[in-house]
Formats: structure tokens, sequence, C-alpha cells
């Protein structure tokens, strides 16, 4: 196993935990940080996918309706038959 030598301030909550504990509590809290990290750089990843795609839809909604549908009318009754086909 490697070893590392850290300097930390008077007051970092490491030197209120016991001197026999204070090791692996350490190398507990640096596993827990390196995790949150991971998580943290997953979850900008997912986010800038999920803004990817809203100013996609944000784009499309500002073009307007696709030529093809333009005056184009929903079926009222045809829609309501297919939603209840479900039932």
């Amino acid at each position: 196993m490697r070893r590392l030598e850290l300097r930390l301030p008077d007051d970092h909550p490491i030197w209120r935990v016991p001197d026999r504990l204070r090791a692996s509590t350490a190398r507990r809290w640096l596993e827990l940080g390196a995790a949150a990290e991971e998580a943290r750089e997953s979850l900008e990843e997912r986010l800038a996918a999920v803004e990817a795609r809203l100013a996609a839809l944000e784009r499309a909604l500002a073009a307007g309706p696709p030529a093809e549908s333009a005056g184009r009318k929903i079926d009222a009754a045809a829609f309501a038959r297919a939603m209840t086909a479900f039932d």
C-alpha cells in the first residue's frame, strides 16, 4: 500500500476523530469524496444532455409546426376512441 501525507488546518474535522480511528476515517472520507465527485461528473453529463435536448425542442417549437401538418385538424372523436382502446 502507498502512503499519503497531508497537511491540514488545526480546525479540520479529522482532528476530532480519536487517534486510533483517524486513518480509517480519513480513508473512508477520501473514498466517499471520490465517489461523490464521480457522481457529480455523471450528473453534469446527464444534465448537459437534457439541456441539449431541451434546446432542440425549443428550436423546433420556435420554428412552428412541420409543413406537412399545416392545416390538418385533429379528429377529436377518433382520438378519444384511440385513447379508450387501451382500457
